[in-house]
């Protein structure tokens, strides 16, 4: 029982993760409430596309920090382009959660790689791993591995179109006391639209997970040359899901010199990009 206990908040808490125990977000994303797949054209694309950072041009460092309701989470991302064909990312992430019946921390580390098939259509893959710890008060580690494979089809400049199979590598975190928990793989969907090029777009997501479909819908609106505001909503077909909304906002410093917040769903996410 002693041990039954405290695996039961573990499906319970990883189960709660949006759609994967893989997880992370900048502000950006975030902001337009998850709906990224067909976009990721900067350094988010290590997490949301792989296929998409790539339409990026540059070196790009991104840093963003997240203060939730019971904890926190940061993290750190940095995109190289070799030429207008190709980029690599790397990425480690820190998330921290308590409550009075646990303490949930875990580490994710991304290697991703992106490359332009024809100069409107690019694959990308990604390889993360995870380290969790959950002190219940008993302590329980485990590590896992998996991968991501994305591809961006842009019909034109206005309209484009993501694909991405998510942990398309099955994985199965055991922990050190013999429990043991896969995590699916999941089919993520996603168009975007520029009806007025740069100065609006409109995102759509829906992902397939086993017994329900999530959903992502957001805005990004340029108000001034240096503001941008956002908004999205999340949620899912299941019974128990809870449509969540987020707003957000993008200050340009400079050019290459961006500042995002995101607000939403019990949290507050920052995020810092430096294009160079």
């Amino acid at each position: 029982m002693k041990k039954i206990i405290p695996f039961v908040f573990i499906i319970f808490f990883v189960s709660s993760l949006s759609h994967s125990a893989f997880s992370a977000g900048m502000a950006r994303p975030i902001g337009m409430g998850g709906a990224f797949i067909a976009v990721s054209d900067d350094v988010n694309g290590i997490y949301e596309n792989p296929a998409g950072f790539c339409f990026g041009k540059g070196q790009e460092l991104g840093l963003y920090y997240s203060g939730l309701s019971e904890g926190a989470a940061g993290g750190i991302g940095y995109r190289y382009t070799f030429g207008d064909s190709a980029a690599l990312g790397v990425a480690v992430l820190r998330n921290i959660f308590s409550s009075f019946y646990y303490d949930y921390q875990d580490r994710y580390a991304y290697i991703a790689y992106s490359q332009k098939i024809f100069s409107n259509f690019s694959l990308g893959m990604n390889v993360k791993g995870e380290q969790i710890r959950i002190d219940t008060p008993a302590s329980m580690e485990a590590v896992g591995y998996t991968a991501d494979i994305g591809l961006l089809y842009k019909l034109n400049s206005s309209l484009s179109l993501g694909l991405v199979l998510q942990n398309a590598l099955k994985t199965t975190f055991s922990f050190n006391n013999g429990q043991e928990y896969d995590i699916d793989r999941a089919i993520e969907a996603g168009v975007a639209w520029r009806p007025m090029g740069e100065n609006l777009l409109l995102a759509f997501d829906l992902t397939r997970v086993p017994g329900s479909f999530i959903y992502n819908f957001g805005v990004e609106g340029k108000v001034t040359e240096p503001l941008v505001l956002r908004g999205g909503v999340s949620g899912a077909t299941s019974e128990l899901a809870k449509r969540s909304f987020f707003v957000g906002l993008g200050f340009y410093m400079t050019k290459d010199l961006v500042i995002d917040l995101a607000v939403g769903a019990n949290s507050t996410t920052g995020s810092f990009s430096w294009l160079f």
